[in-house]
């Protein structure tokens, strides 16, 4: 440490008295100011986006200036070295703070607890590039902010009260309606898919579709085929592009980027919302093409065929997801995604995306609709189904269409998947499922001008 110089020192350690997971900062020590002070809420704010299980209101009572303690860790290290130091702490009691997981039947476990570890690796990611030698650091996101934690037992107890009772499904109509739950209806789909939601089957193809394994192959091969087959073909042949991008959204551990868009973009970016579904990925796909292993089948005689790389992997909610100016996409997939957005936040994500789309670019939506009601939960306002399982939403077909148009966007090609055989109903069954909602797979192009 002496040799080098210390950027970042993290102690970790766990809290027996406050229900959350939280960062303890070195506010009373002699060298914090501005710089200290930005870059801790950026860290934590970055960390907190990242999982759940973090936030920023309830902590530690932040020592008074000049009285920090020596004797701990970051405390020491970081007014010695004068670099970003925080203690983690994490609840030995469930998190309050994290509505999705405590409902749950884990609690905070060893599970729960190696995502946090993971998502630190996002928010020193965030951060790095500021911690040495950037006098005074600048981070544009609102909740980078710094935010002094209280421990007051008032502020806590009232949390706690109106945090009480909550059990998923018992708000879900005004959650997915309500701006101010918005982040909370989020994190409650996020927790869910970070343990539940596969099905013990952890980070493979047969965890992220839930649990139902041979739907991947009949997935992939109706993309392919809806984008490369008919008479008037989709995309260009041959059907390996080089120079072409793409972008996935819900990338989730590179399902369809290693089985289908490495067979046709030279490069392939990665959006999703865990870190540890995209450290899958990158494992998997590798960053160079002739190691790369696809998540999935080759097709008989595709073995020898150019195939695509792995380009960026963008750890960011999709609500929150913006795509950069300087580039632009031949192909932008979105599948099984769509439905953990709200409205609003699905128009805004389509516009964007239809402005980063390259001539003649166009979007891919693959998502589920509902075009008869069967069973006893009906739809809410008429448009959609909500899950509270998952917070998840399927809407009707045409109010999905409504919002393609609101984004400015115009559907040149659509179909209903075929996943109908006797071992997708065989494994449907096996799993508990009685049926699957209809799938709809959209082309998208800008409603403005022609190609």
């Amino acid at each position: 440490m002496e040799r080098t110089g210390v950027d970042l020192f993290l102690d970790v350690h766990g809290d027996e008295g406050l229900p959350f997971g939280f960062m303890a900062g070195n506010e009373g020590a002699s060298n914090w100011g501005p710089r200290l002070r930005a870059l801790h809420g950026a860290f934590v704010g970055a960390f907190a986006r990242a999982n759940p299980d973090m936030q920023a209101t309830f902590g530690y009572e932040p020592d008074a200036p000049g009285m920090a303690n020596p004797a701990v860790g970051a405390d020491q290290v970081g007014q010695r070295f004068d670099c970003l130091a925080v203690t983690l702490e994490m609840p030995f009691k469930d998190n309050a703070a994290n509505l999705a997981g405590r409902c749950g039947d884990h609690g905070f476990d060893g599970h729960r607890c190696a995502i946090v570890g993971a998502a630190l690796v996002d928010a020193a990611a965030y951060v790095h590039t500021s911690l040495r030698g950037v006098a005074e650091p600048h981070f544009e996101r609102r909740d980078d902010a710094y935010i002094r934690p209280t421990e007051d037992p008032n502020a806590i107890q009232a949390f706690l009260s109106a945090q009480s009772g909550a059990k998923p499904g018992d708000e879900a109509p005004r959650l997915w309606t309500s701006v101010e739950q918005r982040e909370q209806w989020y994190e409650r789909g996020k927790a869910y898919w970070e343990w539940d939601g596969l099905h013990n089957r952890g980070t493979t193809n047969d965890g992220v579709m839930s649990g139902i394994g041979p739907l991947h192959d009949a997935d992939i091969a109706d993309s392919f085929r809806f984008l490369v087959g008919g008479e008037s073909s989709l995309w260009p042949q041959p059907a390996f592009q080089a120079s072409s991008r793409a972008l996935d959204l819900g990338a989730g551990i590179g399902r369809v980027s290693g089985a289908l868009l490495f067979r046709l973009c030279g490069e392939v970016d990665l959006v999703d919302g865990s870190a540890t579904h995209l450290e899958t990925a990158r494992a998997t796909l590798g960053e160079d093409p002739r190691k790369s292993q696809p998540v999935g089948f080759l097709a008989r005689g595709d073995e020898g065929r150019s195939r695509g790389r792995l380009g960026r992997c963008i750890c960011c909610d999709l609500q929150d997801y913006v795509p950069p100016a300087s580039t632009k996409y031949d192909l932008v997939w979105i599948q099984w995604t769509t439905m953990y957005l709200t409205d609003n936040d699905l128009i805004r994500l389509l516009r964007d995306c239809r402005g980063a789309l390259a001539p003649g670019g166009m979007i891919v939506l693959k998502d589920n609709v509902i075009d008869v009601v069967i069973g006893p939960k009906g739809l809410i306002d008429g448009r959609y189904m909500v899950d509270e399982e998952d917070a998840s939403v399927s809407r009707t077909r045409s109010h999905l269409l409504d919002l393609v148009r609101e984004a400015g966007l115009r559907v040149v090609a659509s179909t209903t998947s075929d996943f109908q055989s006797e071992a997708m109903s065989d494994c449907l069954s096996q799993n508990g499922w009685q049926e699957m909602h209809p799938v709809a797979m959209l082309a998208l192009r800008s409603a403005e001008g022609g190609e």
